[in-house]
Formats: C-alpha cells, structure tokens, sequence
C-alpha cells in the first residue's frame, strides 16, 4: 500500500519520470491516459445566420376632421390635418403615392372632384391650387403635405407637393425616401402630415361636397405605381382577372379599403377577403349610396335610418354593439355588426395552416349584411337580392343548387376537396358573433361565411369552415340575427 501511493503521489515528478520508473499508462477510473493531444485541425464551428425580413407600414397616428363650412366667394386653408407614421427597413427606400377618389362614383372619371350629396343635380367641385379670384373664379380644392424636418429619418415631399397641389386622379408620387427607416415597437420612422384648402365661387350651389384622397405606401422607392382599380369598375376588374387562377387588387370606392379579388375555377371571380365595410363611421350614409352598392336607396334609408314601429333601435350607429355590450334591448331585426377582430390577422389567434395573413373582417348580423333589405320583414321566405356589397357584386348563392357548392365541386379530384376549397376563397376561421352581436366564438377553428339563399323560415344558408379540414356548404345555416362574415361575387 505505501509503494503503490508514494508512486501516484510522485507520478508527475520530473526526477521519476527522468529515471523511466513509469513504464506504463496509469490507469484510473476505468480511462487511460495518454500523451497525445487533440489535432489542432479538429474542431467545432457555429454558424449563426439572423434573418431580417422587410417591414413596412403606413399608419394614421392623428386625424383631424377634415370638415369645413365656407361662404360663397371665400378661401379657407388647413382643413384638418391626419400625420401618418411611416416605418419600413428597405434599404431600396420607399414611396408614397396619392390619388383622389369619389366615394360615390363607380368609377376613376373625375376621381379627384368633390362631388355634391345632394339628390337632384350633379353639381362637384374640381381640383386645382384652391386660388380664388385673380387666377380663376372656379370652385376648387387642393392637398398638401408636410414632412417633420425634426424626424431621424425625414421623408422628402416631391413634385411641390409641400404647397397646395392639385389633387390627383390617378396614382402619382408625392413623397420618397431613399433609403428605409427603423421598424419595431420604439421606431421613430419618417412622419407626413396632409391637410387641404378650399376656394368657393360665388355662383357655387349650396350643397354638401365630399372626397377622399388615398395614401399608398410603396417599397422600394423606384416602385411603379400603383393602379386605380376599383371593385364598383367591373369591366376593368373582369378585363384585370380575366385568367382562372388571376388574383389583383382592388379598392372599395365607398371608404377606400382595398381587397384581393380573383377568377376561380368555376369561371366566376370572388372577393377574396372578408368584407370590412364600416356601416357606422361618420358619413357612412352618405358614402354608402344605391349607385355604389348592391342596394336600393329604400332599403339603406331603412338600414340608416330606421322605419317607424319597424323595430330598429334609431340609427345604425346605435345599434352597433361589440363584445362586452350585453344588456341593451334589441330585436332580431336591428342591424348590427362588430368588428371586435377588425384588423387582426388569422396568425395572431390561430396556428391553422390555412389563412395566415387574411384578415378577419367585421361580422354582420343579416339585417346589415342585407342591407337593410332583411331588417323588417322577418319572416319573409324569399332570398336576399339587395346586400352590402359593391354595385356589380352581390352574395353568393347557398345552398345545394349554390354558388358555394359549385365551387366546391370544382375541386372533387384533390385529395382534400375542403382544402383546396379553403385555399382557393382564402377563408380565414374568423368565427362568429353570437346572438346579436353581444359575444364571439369559434374564432382560430370556425368560419361562417352568408350567402343570399334561405334555408327555412329563421335561417340562411352560410358556407362553414371547419379546423381547416371540412367546409359544409349544403347543409349548415345561421340564425338572422347571427354575426357571420361577408364575401362577394362578381354578378353575371
């Protein structure tokens, strides 16, 4: 035992290892040691890779009304001012363009024009430098834009954009910035503020003129533009996606939101995104009229207005509810619409395959989803033929002789025909707003989509989605006073 721990303790010692006492390889705890090191040549490398996608965005920080009440024969500047925030980390920069459209025109003609409300006549306002007496005596209104000098990443204003400027009527570039700005939760971005004036004739008609401008953010800076196409223009729509399997973008000329429409395999083309159409903002009952929408002017002074002892709570605005509003006394034939998921995308509630970046949309009890058509005659059992969609658009037909069920049988041979179904319409699970509109469920694994059809006295045909492996179209329906989504299709 003494030999055997003097050896271990002077193992190491340079006089035992100079005289060879050591022989043989020490063993201990099962390992032997040995001299020889690890090759210099032998190693482990990490490779670290961080992607950073594009991110741009465009968005409203502050609104003012632009709303004014001018003399005959005056001039009035600064109409309300809205500042948009712009991000976006393109090194290739970014642009934005603008383009004026009339919110009851259905088409870009004179799209830039402030067009009178009133019902009898057609008087409008043309666009030009808003100058008065000295250079025109003509009605006329102009736009103009603002950078923040102050921002870290400042927008340059194009083309004297930065003093009154005609409007224009079709998409023109009207600010730019060459290279991208920061993005993230803190980002300090580039800022464009726009605000309008005004010249009123003398001779101008007394009346009430409306407008609205776009704002389109484009990447890179050198981008082409934009084009106005609007969902109400469907000869240029059909023209545009006139190939199965064409998907373009176009924008509702009633509030200016912009939605994918394509031709799909039965020939037909589909709004490709849940309707978003805001039935309660200010001004709705003047943009939303019968010569934009799939309505007559009857059936929307009914859904705005209301018919005495027809059972609606005063005005649409009031009778819009959201979730948590519970308590309020309505009937089953109040039109009533949430968008308590407005804007949010299928990604932010749901893991489903299908749908990641489609928006939800805003639920539409039938009444408002009819268009007011729906709202007094409960127990009618006729289809719906007037609804909330652009004129030249309508709901498509439920049922097993439907428009749904035709689609659906377009795509028999897939392996998975409720899939493929799925994809082709791009129907997010947006759920539903429960009996009337005061709670939501089966958001992230359900869909309900109306159609115009009836199914029995208190229902309507709806295609269903189901946890993106199942679409019923011939056989499920919705009570009226449901909350479901709304989609569209080209009328013939």
């Amino acid at each position: 035992m003494h030999k055997l721990n003097k050896t271990k303790e002077h193992r190491a010692s340079r006089t035992y290892l100079g005289l060879g006492l050591i022989t043989a390889p020490v063993v201990v705890s099962g390992a032997v040691l040995s001299s020889a090191f690890v090759s210099a040549g032998d190693s482990v490398v990490d490779e670290i890779s961080i992607s950073l996608p594009i991110s741009c965005n465009v968005a409203a920080t502050g609104m003012d009304t632009h709303t004014a009440t001018i003399a005959n024969g005056l001039y009035v500047d600064d109409i309300g001012a809205t500042t948009m925030k712009i991000t976006c980390n393109d090194n290739a920069g970014f642009s934005v363009y603008a383009t004026g459209f009339t919110n009851n025109e259905t088409s870009t003609t004179n799209s830039n024009r402030l067009i009178g409300t009133a019902a009898s006549g057609n008087a409008f306002i043309e666009t030009g430098t808003a100058t008065g007496p000295g250079s025109t005596d003509e009605s006329n209104w102009a736009m103009k834009l603002e950078a923040d000098s102050y921002d870290i990443y400042p927008i340059t204003i194009l083309d004297n954009y930065e003093y009154y400027h005609e409007v224009p009527g079709s998409f023109d570039k009207v600010a730019t910035r060459l290279a991208g700005t920061d993005v993230g939760e803190d980002a300090t971005g580039a800022t464009l503020t726009s605000t309008y004036a005004a010249y009123i004739s003398k001779t101008q008609a007394a009346d009430t003129y409306t407008g609205q401008v776009k704002y389109t953010l484009v990447h890179p800076n050198d981008a082409p533009a934009p084009v106005s196409l609007y969902l109400q223009d469907t000869d240029a729509i059909a023209a545009a996606a006139s190939n199965i399997g064409t998907v373009v973008r176009a924008t509702d000329a009633r509030d200016g939101k912009d939605y994918y429409v394509g031709k799909l395999a039965d020939g037909n083309i589909w709004l490709l995104d849940n309707l978003e159409l805001d039935l309660t903002a200010a001004g709705a009952s003047e943009r939303i009229t019968a010569s934009n929408t799939n309505a007559s002017a009857t059936s929307l002074d009914a859904l705005f207005n209301g018919v005495p002892g027809g059972g609606q709570d005063g005005n649409l605005a009031h009778a819009a509810v959201s979730s948590g509003n519970a308590g309020w006394s309505k009937s089953d034939s109040e039109p009533i619409i949430a968008t308590t998921y407005n804007g949010q995308s299928v990604s932010d509630i749901t893991s489903a395959p299908v749908g990641s970046d489609w928006a939800i949309g805003t639920y539409y009890n039938y009444c408002a989803a009819s268009a007011g058509s729906y709202c007094y005659d409960y127990s009618s059992s006729a289809d719906a033929t007037e609804d909330i969609c652009p004129s030249g658009w309508r709901m498509p037909t439920g049922g097993s002789g439907g428009e749904y069920q035709a689609l659906y049988d377009e795509f028999q041979s897939e392996d998975s025909p409720s899939l493929a179904f799925i994809n082709a319409l791009r129907l997010p699970f947006s759920g539903r707003a429960n009996e009337y509109v005061e709670s939501y469920d089966r958001v992230g694994s359900y869909g309900y989509f109306d159609s115009s059809s009836l199914n029995d006295g208190s229902g309507m045909y709806v295609a269903e989605t189901i946890n993106a492996e199942y679409i019923s179209v011939t056989t499920s329906s919705s009570y009226r006073d449901y909350g479901n989504s709304v989609r569209c299709i080209m009328s013939h």
